[in-house]
């Protein structure tokens, strides 16, 4: 159980996303006795036990749906009639997803993302900003809490993982960057994408997209242009308008949904 604990630590220590599934009550004969508990990934891999065999592959399934619905579940399991295992006991079973935060990566450390990157930080997003320039990469010019990398855009875009808990907002110096971080990121399964852009920029490049066979329904979740409309103009306006769909997008549990 200790190296159990000790996996739970460093997994939050490392914001790493897992489901804790604990064996709460058993009846008759059963594999594990009651406090034991495995924490999930969401890749299949798992720490501690209980009870190993068809039961857990089963509960490990459930674990895994548990952590993409982002709701914990209790379940009762009949290990004869449910698993077709021959020891023929009950188990109920809580299973409780314990997610990282939302991680919001910004592509592009100018005006915008300097006042946005320290506003999300102060609403518990992990925040990291990128930028290939050096002079604008610069970790004086944001907070502690927000993580900068010095990188080319598309070199960092290829590593990413965990893109179903994390925002994607391009704001880059370039429109071709604009548009090359877009066309990667639109089918990828980050619950937001959004380009900070005019409204005859967005409409080239929805265009684009188009023509490169993006299916329409993936262009159409894109908020393009980035944030809610309030009539926004300097840098902190349009960082709040951001703000305010990020929230947005995070109190459906960070469900893709199309711009309205």
């Amino acid at each position: 159980m200790t190296q159990l604990w000790n996996q739970l630590v460093d997994s939050l220590s490392q914001e790493r996303s897992f489901a804790m599934v604990t064996l709460v009550e058993t009846v008759g004969s059963a594999p594990q006795s009651p406090g034991a508990r495995m924490l999930v990934y969401d890749d299949g891999s798992i720490a501690g036990t209980v009870g190993g065999g068809a039961v857990e592959y089963q509960l490990i399934q459930e674990a895994r749906r548990v952590l993409e619905e982002g709701q914990p579940k209790l379940l009762r399991i009949d290990l004869k009639n449910d698993v077709g295992m021959i020891c023929g006991g009950k188990m109920t079973v809580f299973v409780e997803p314990v997610l990282s935060n939302y991680r919001v990566m910004i592509f592009g450390c100018g005006h915008v993302s300097r006042s946005l990157a320290p506003l999300l930080a102060g609403l518990d997003f992990r925040v990291t900003v990128v930028d290939d320039r050096p002079e604008w990469a610069d970790a004086s010019a944001f907070p502690a809490g927000v993580q900068v990398v010095c990188k080319a855009f598309c070199e960092l875009r290829e590593g990413l993982t965990g893109l179903k808990r994390t925002a994607v907002l391009v704001m880059t110096r370039s429109h071709a960057f604009d548009y090359e971080l877009l066309e990667h990121f639109v089918t990828t399964p980050t619950p937001y994408l959004g380009i900070m852009a005019s409204k005859s920029k967005a409409l080239e490049f929805r265009k684009r997209l188009a023509e490169a066979g993006v299916p329409q329904s993936a262009i159409d979740r894109v908020f393009m242009p980035i944030g809610i409309s309030i009539g926004s103009s300097s840098p902190a306006e349009i960082a709040v308008s951001i703000a305010a769909q990020l929230i947005d997008c995070r109190k459906r549990s960070f469900q893709p949904k199309s711009p309205a």
